[in-house]
């Protein structure tokens, strides 16, 4: 799949990796990645490796070029985790007060009176 490569961590799930990033952000990435969806995955991969290559490239000092590709890509990438964990939220929320609504959410009587014990 263009854009992707594999990656795994010892006994961690396998994540697939941008292709064009820097080895000191594996493990970051990888937290990342793990946090999202797998059908969002493949997108953020594509697009991480899109901003690293263009900053990468429009830096025009030599030595700094990798920390501008870094920068803009893990930029990108935080961003967009949150975006997609705000959305998932926010999608879960109205689905519990729909079901709210409808009267489809019935608490439990007998569980009103908590104690530690009961743990």
């Amino acid at each position: 799949m263009a854009g992707v490569a594999t990656m795994s961590y010892y006994n961690k799930p396998r994540v697939t990796l941008p292709v064009t990033h820097s080895e000191k952000d594996d493990q970051w990435l990888s937290e990342q990645l793990l946090r999202l969806h797998p059908k969002h995955r493949t997108t953020a991969c594509i697009g991480y490796s899109d901003a690293f290559r263009e900053a990468f490239e429009n830096e025009q000092v030599e030595h700094k070029k990798e920390n501008a590709g870094r920068k803009a890509a893990n930029t990108r990438m935080r961003k967009f985790v949150e975006k997609c964990l705000f959305d998932q939220s926010q999608k879960v929320a109205n689905q519990a007060v729909a079901a709210y609504n409808q009267n489809e959410y019935k608490p439990q009587q007998n569980q009103t009176n908590f104690s530690i014990d009961s743990l």
